[in-house]
């Protein structure tokens, strides 16, 4: 599944295209972000994603605290971009985010740039290897 947090005129909404199965809404849903940040912006993207919107996202539990993985890479014509997995608690969560949760979507905004379909990408993924069980390994 795919998502876009900035389609082309509509503003800052989720969109999401139809599977032929659709998930469980109430199951966790793990992504994988590309942000195709506008060269110079790399330093206010950074501190917005681990400052505020991480912080934000576990504050009000709509993400495990495990796997997230936030990394910097550079794309074709040296191009800055930043990626990010992080796992939703359930699949409805991102599509019914709260205003504050928007306002933080909005200050990207200005930071990405839309290369190929969107300026930020959305995939959904599987987890090959799954979260440590927060639970004692058995004795």
């Amino acid at each position: 599944m795919r998502r876009s947090l900035l389609p082309a005129a509509a503003g800052l909404c989720l969109t999401t295209l139809a599977l032929a199965a659709e998930p469980d809404p109430r199951s966790p849903e793990t992504v994988l972000v590309t942000y195709h940040v506008k060269p110079g912006s790399e330093a206010a993207m950074e501190r917005l994603l681990r400052e505020d919107h991480w912080p934000l996202l576990r504050r009000l539990d709509f993400v495990w605290a495990s796997p997230h993985v936030l990394v910097r890479g550079v794309e074709d014509g040296g191009k800055p971009c930043f990626r990010e997995i992080l796992t939703w608690r359930d699949h409805d969560t991102p599509d019914n985010a709260p205003p504050e949760v928007h306002a933080v979507w909005d200050r990207m905004r200005p930071l990405v740039e839309k290369r190929g379909a969107d300026a930020i990408e959305i995939e959904e993924v599987d987890l090959l290897v799954p979260p440590p069980d927060p639970r004692p390994a058995p004795r």
